[in-house]
């Protein structure tokens, strides 16, 4: 299959799809564009034979791509992570220096099944921690 030529193996033996490895570095959203459009089946790839879509690696390194990889494949903000957070979680409490932004929120939040946010009390959280964002803590 033509995407296969997307994934790349690391010297631990471990596959990953392209999509995660720009992500993690934060390429430009023009970039990620073009590996989405050229295979958007990357956007479904898991990561390390784990649980992490792209949208994870977008919303814990690569903020500026989470609306883009959102739109592609919006059911990925309902599967949490291999370590149990919800990509809003992650947006959320990524140790990255980003501004958490509004829109990002309400859009993740959105595209999230409400009963996972419900089963995990995530909403109430996310409102906290973004509360506090806004206001500069």
């Amino acid at each position: 299959a033509i995407s296969s030529i997307f994934y790349l193996t690391g010297s631990g033996g471990k596959t990953q799809h392209l999509l995660h490895v720009i992500l993690f570095l934060d390429a430009p959203t023009n970039v990620v564009q073009r590996v989405i459009s050229l295979d958007p089946y990357g956007l479904q790839s898991l990561a390390n034979n784990q649980h992490d879509l792209p949208l994870h690696a977008a919303c814990n390194y690569s903020p500026r791509n989470i609306l883009q990889i959102l739109n592609g494949y919006p059911s990925a903000a309902s599967q949490a992570f291999a370590n149990g957070y919800l990509p809003i979680e992650s947006y959320m409490q990524s140790r990255v220096p980003f501004k958490r932004e509004a829109h990002v929120v309400e859009e993740l939040l959105k595209a999230t099944n409400p009963e996972v946010l419900m089963r995990k009390d995530v909403f109430l959280v996310c409102c906290a921690m973004l509360s506090d964002k806004m206001k500069g803590n």
